[in-house]
């Protein structure tokens, strides 16, 4: 899931939370990449990359580091609990550019979403920026995200963490069997 496109099998699919329908990537994706403004495409690319609302807003520059020639951002999450996330090359990329292009002095650790008149960015403002942009809750993107790790076939347990749940069965919702699975496992049974 390299830059994060999500694969095309159980698109559309309802997600449990709130009867959510997902939008195809491929309808999100030139949105997202057609952002001019270096924040607005920065907050974007962090919710597509699993970051909830509020990790994306208290993130600083001194929570983004390397390992092993990979971006990650150590967010802080629910119940103050710490992860860290690797982020695709176009949130990596995404984030670079709104750090470089912020008018708060670069030296300082700081918020990489800053507003024009404040250190930060408001929740209001970011659902706003979403809304514009995308046309999409900001939580959507992290759906999207979920949902296309699992329909990459990354392990639940592996997906439980990049979300930050304490509980496996939180993660379960953005689990879905489609009918090409069913087929294919009868077919690939041997029986």
């Amino acid at each position: 899931m390299e830059d994060g496109k999500a694969p095309t099998e159980g698109r559309g699919k309802r997600g449990a939370r709130q009867g959510l329908l997902l939008p195809p990537w491929d309808e999100v994706e030139p949105k997202i990449r057609a952002v001019e403004n270096p924040r607005d495409a920065a907050l974007l690319w962090l919710l597509r990359n699993g970051l909830r609302c509020s990790e994306a807003i208290g993130l600083r520059t001194s929570h983004l580091f390397q390992d092993n020639g990979n971006a990650v951002a150590r967010v802080r999450g629910k119940g103050d609990k710490t992860r860290d996330v690797p982020l695709f090359k176009a949130t990596a990329t995404a984030v670079w550019l709104a750090v470089e292009q912020d008018k708060w002095l670069p030296e300082m650790d700081r918020y990489v979403l800053t507003s024009q008149h404040k250190p930060s960015l408001s929740r209001k403002a970011a659902y706003n920026i979403c809304m514009e942009h995308t046309g999409l809750h900001p939580h959507t993107l992290r759906h999207m995200y979920a949902t296309g790790m699992v329909n990459e076939g990354v392990s639940l347990p592996i997906v439980k963490e990049l979300l930050g749940h304490s509980s496996i069965s939180t993660t379960m919702k953005y689990y879905h069997v489609t009918r090409g699975q069913l087929i294919e496992a009868t077919n690939g049974s041997g029986l």
